[in-house]
């Protein structure tokens, strides 16, 4: 089966809330096809970079590219993205994960999954 999944480019992407920095300068790219996991703990920005990537939180600064199209004004419903919470049976959260559903709307398969305490 062919990889028709995109790269997703994330540079120097900046959100402050007030006088505190949930992202500063934050730079990654996630290649087409790669399953990427964000550990950290609580207020490190995993939850706000995962947002900005879904566009429900608009940076400050920098640019989100999915493949060559910047999607930063793109709105949510238009970028194919989807969010779930989990919960531990115990009750303690245990991941936010974004589908890069992007195959609706750009043949995409990729997933990226981020891990929270």
């Amino acid at each position: 089966m062919k990889n028709t999944s995109l790269n997703i480019s994330i540079e120097n992407v900046t959100k402050k809330y007030d006088e505190f920095y949930a992202l500063k300068d934050i730079s990654l790219n996630i290649t087409s096809g790669e399953f990427m996991t964000l550990l950290g703990p609580s207020g490190s920005g995993k939850t706000t970079l995962l947002m900005v990537l879904a566009g429900f939180t608009n940076p400050d600064h920098g640019s989100v590219k999915f493949g060559d199209e910047e999607v930063i004004l793109k709105p949510p419903h238009l970028r194919g993205i989807n969010e779930l919470h989990g919960e531990k049976p115990h009750g303690g959260r245990f991941s936010i994960c974004i589908q890069n559903a992007l195959r609706s709307s750009y043949s995409n398969d990729a997933a990226l999954t981020a891990i929270g305490s």
